[in-house]
């Protein structure tokens, strides 16, 4: 995952999670990314800068015979004014067999690729 206010990107403080701290939410789970401090939250509570918020994950199938691998991206955009966060983008790519972790730190290129193939 990777988290941005303005234009400074909020370190993890982990890299990885597992799939079972997403899909059990009943489970205690790892929390990858410290609070917010009042310097950075400041320019957001202004409304003078966005919170992006974006991450990747890579899965396949549950079954055995199926190795297939895809990686799932996204990306929202958090402005104070608004209620709900807006989608920026969601992308899913076929990976090679054996892939089993994904960078965030990509996803902004990623996303501005996204843009030069489907122009607003």
């Amino acid at each position: 995952m990777m988290i941005q206010v303005g234009h400074e990107l909020i370190p993890p403080k982990g890299g990885t999670f597992n799939t079972g701290d997403v899909l059990y939410t009943d489970q205690p789970g790892l929390g990858i990314f410290q609070t917010l401090t009042d310097e950075q939250e400041k320019p957001f509570i202004r409304g003078a800068e966005p919170i992006i918020a974006s991450g990747c994950a890579i899965y396949g199938s549950i079954t055995g015979d199926d190795t297939r691998r895809w990686k799932g991206s996204v990306a929202y955009r958090f402005d104070s004014a608004r209620e709900l966060p807006i989608g920026l983008f969601a992308n899913e790519i076929e990976v090679t067999p054996g892939t089993d972790k994904c960078d965030a730190s990509t996803l902004y290129a990623e996303w501005a690729s996204q843009l030069k193939i489907y122009p607003k």
